[in-house]
């Protein structure tokens, strides 16, 4: 009845308009919204909007609603369970995974270790050999093992390119070893070492090759190639295929070339080449100053042309009591005495007041002070050894005069020190060589001796591709080559020691002069008017005629004696 009445309870105009019909509890609900501050009354509205009226169907659903029973209550308390299980399953996958992650490490780490060489393992042996000859050992062992197979019972055989005198060959049993070098005549089976286990794995780890970082205006040198160890400036740099284009001295010899020089780019007299990241050295690169003035545009510039390139040479290292200057920064001008060379930064000690006892400089804001006047000897560059007065100082570039041959050298101020050692003119021996002597260097090439400095020799060697003068020490020559040798020239003529000869072909065409030294078809001629080198030129036998020789092919002296007898006949 109460259902019904609530249906009666219509407004008047339900009937006329169709309206819908009003549901119960609505006079309970206020639609017009009240403004007020009070929190309280917004509190209440707040509840009042979470009340929930019940319609007729709730309500009657209600009323026959079954009360709970044991078996619900155990239905719940088993959903209950499950949801616990499913949470505790899922949070201890989770920590399961973190477990294994850790496992897997620990497993790598375990497999990394089992790679490691045990005592159950193959020993490794060294055994010496003829210097020279490692590799040809290490093959001829391993061409052995094949021939013969499993009667030699070794495993392998190292050969490595930095160790000289040496090889590695891996065996059980030392008798092993010797067996197998029995009959080889670079190996010496008598003289074999066994390389603790610990220190196996050293003997042929692979040295990891740093990262080169290279940008523009980085200085380089080549390292294959007709440009090979000529010093190089990087213009540009592609990443992606591991390519450089750098700028170069060109050197063309454009009469073999009969002026075709097609697919090189020149500008302002410099060559740009493209070349692979691989074929150039960027590490301690330390242009010398006659290098570096190669780079400039004008010639004729005055030497602080030079402060663009100079800015990205790697210079020289400091020494605790050098006397440097502030070139840069803050500090420029700031004259002081090195204390301390920390890497890349230089402790350095002034006497400004005010100051500290010693500030820290970036090396690359440093340069070496001079003043005119200094005697100083030179300890890199190029001039190595050479003693003299500094007469001029022009930025980081010292003018000075040499003791010895009184000629005016031009170089970096990081490049010398002060010494108050004297060169006389007179040296012209050290130990069992002096100079001219044609010596063999300990790296198997050759050259004239043309100068005698402090440390050692200035050596003219015998490159036909350029002129090339290093600076050996005592130490680094083999032995002094007296053979006295002959070859022939262009036309087939014998040249001996002594003969003058005119070169043909070349830079050097139209100079001539007596032969000083022959080694292996290669000419070190003696021309006084040569300015350069002491006077020597190295030249192939092959580019130079005989003056007064003869045109055809056959000895001078084959010739003369053929026509002689002749005669006589």
């Amino acid at each position: 009845m109460t259902h019904r009445r609530d249906d009666d309870d219509l407004d008047p105009e339900d009937h006329g308009g169709g309206r819908k019909r009003r549901k119960a509890g609505a006079e309970f609900i206020d639609d017009i919204a009240a403004v007020d501050n009070d929190e309280e009354e917004e509190e209440e509205e707040v509840e009042e909007d979470d009340f929930i009226v019940d319609d007729e169907e709730d309500v009657r659903r209600m009323h026959h609603r079954p009360l709970p029973t044991e078996d619900n209550q155990e239905e719940e308390e088993e959903d209950y369970e499950a949801l616990e299980r499913s949470i505790q399953a899922r949070y201890t996958r989770s920590s399961h995974t973190d477990q294994y992650d850790d496992e897997d490490a620990t497993d790598v780490e375990l497999e990394q270790q089992a790679l490691l060489p045990s005592i159950k393992d193959p020993k490794l042996w060294m055994v010496k050999c003829a210097i020279g000859h490692e590799r040809e050992a290490a093959v001829c062992l391993m061409q052995k093992y094949i021939d013969k197979g499993s009667e030699l019972q070794i495993r392998s055989a190292i050969a490595l390119g930095h160790l000289k005198n040496y090889i590695y060959v891996e065996a059980y049993k030392e008798a092993h070893v010797k067996e197998a070098c029995k009959g080889l005549r670079n190996l010496y089976s008598q003289k074999v070492m066994l390389v603790p286990i610990k220190e196996m794995t050293d003997v042929i780890s692979v040295e990891s090759k740093p990262v080169v970082d290279l940008s523009r205006v980085t200085w380089v040198r080549m390292k294959i190639g007709t440009y090979k160890g000529d010093l190089a400036k990087v213009v540009d740099v592609d990443n992606v295929q591991q390519k450089v284009t750098v700028k170069l001295i060109p050197r063309i010899d454009l009469q073999a070339r009969e002026m075709n020089i097609g697919g090189l780019m020149f500008k302002d007299g410099f060559l740009y080449k493209t070349v692979s990241v691989k074929s150039i050295c960027s590490q301690n690169i330390q242009p010398t100053f006659d290098e570096l003035e190669k780079f400039r545009k004008r010639p004729g510039e005055d030497v602080s042309s030079l402060s663009s390139l100079v800015a990205n040479r790697k210079k020289g290292h400091f020494m605790k009591g050098d006397q440097v200057i502030v070139v840069k920064g803050d500090l420029k001008n700031l004259m002081g005495w090195v204390e301390k060379v920390e890497e890349e930064n230089v402790q350095i000690r002034t006497k400004m007041k005010g100051l500290p006892k010693t500030i820290a400089v970036h090396e690359k804001q440093l340069c070496k002070y001079f003043k005119p006047g200094d005697h100083v000897k030179v300890v890199s560059g190029g001039k190595d050894g050479a003693t003299g007065m500094v007469v001029k100082v022009e930025g980081h570039v010292l003018y000075i005069v040499s003791e010895t041959t009184k000629e005016d050298i031009c170089v970096f101020a990081d490049n010398v020190v002060k010494s108050s050692q004297v060169i006389t003119a007179g040296v012209t021996k050290i130990g069992d060589y002096e100079l001219h002597d044609l010596v063999l260097l300990d790296n198997m090439s050759f050259g004239v001796i043309i100068r005698v400095v402090s440390e050692g020799f200035q050596v003219l060697k015998g490159s036909l591709e350029r002129p090339e003068v290093v600076l050996v020490k005592l130490r680094e020559i083999k032995s002094k080559i007296e053979k006295k040798a002959d070859t022939v020239d262009r036309s087939k003529n014998t040249v001996s020691m002594k003969d003058v000869v005119k070169i043909v072909e070349g830079p050097y065409k139209g100079k001539q002069g007596p032969v000083k030294h022959i080694y292996r078809g290669i000419l070190f001629i003696y021309d006084r008017h040569h300015l350069q080198h002491a006077g020597y030129i190295c030249t192939k036998a092959q580019s130079c005629v005989v003056v007064g020789g003869s045109r055809g092919s056959g000895n001078r002296n084959g010739d003369h004696l053929s026509r002689f007898l002749g005669i006589r006949a």
